[in-house]
């Protein structure tokens, strides 16, 4: 499963996304600052480091606001598609127009959702990426299996003598 970003500055909410997300089969890295949350956008960019499949967001960080962080990150190409939900407590309606207007995915009020909710709602998330991948494996699969087939068919009509005719399979010459 891909990776998550949590850019969260709350010390007890770290901790028990540390506890929880884990067992819930989710891998998590966690930066505690805008400037942190900012530089790895940088470094996303530069492809000195790996594109998380989520960016959960504070916005209310010590440093810097998390729109900063938001619009850093869709600033440029190489970052413009990061799925980026807001993780907050704060909610108002001019600020989550503003989250919108930047580009955010989903804003998610902290106090609205269980945990389970929470885990749910992440994994939801990740999905796309996960299938995107899993048609890709079958699609290679499928693509190999029809070669193998198509290699054994040609070496068999060589062995009788007979010739190659593309794309028929009637078998007549």
């Amino acid at each position: 499963m891909s990776k998550i970003l949590i850019i969260e500055d709350d010390a007890p909410i770290i901790k028990l996304f540390q506890e929880v997300f884990p067992m819930a089969g989710l891998e998590i890295e966690i930066l505690v600052s805008g400037k942190e949350g900012i530089k790895r956008i940088q470094e996303i960019r530069e492809s000195k480091k790996e594109k998380p499949g989520l960016i959960l967001l504070d916005l209310i960080l010590p440093d810097i606001n998390g729109i900063e962080v938001l619009k850093e990150a869709k600033k440029y190409p190489e970052t413009k598609g990061l799925k980026i939900y807001a993780l907050t407590n704060y909610s108002n309606p001019e600020f989550n127009e503003e989250l919108i207007k930047e580009g955010i995915d989903k804003i998610l009020v902290k106090a609205q959702y269980s945990l389970n909710e929470l885990v749910e709602i992440i994994k939801e998330a990740l999905l796309p990426s996960i299938s995107f991948l899993q048609q890709l494996l079958f699609f290679l699969f499928c693509f190999l299996l029809w070669d193998i087939t198509c290699s054994k068919e040609l070496v068999k009509n060589l062995k009788e003598g007979k010739r190659q005719n593309n794309w028929s399979k009637s078998g007549k010459n």
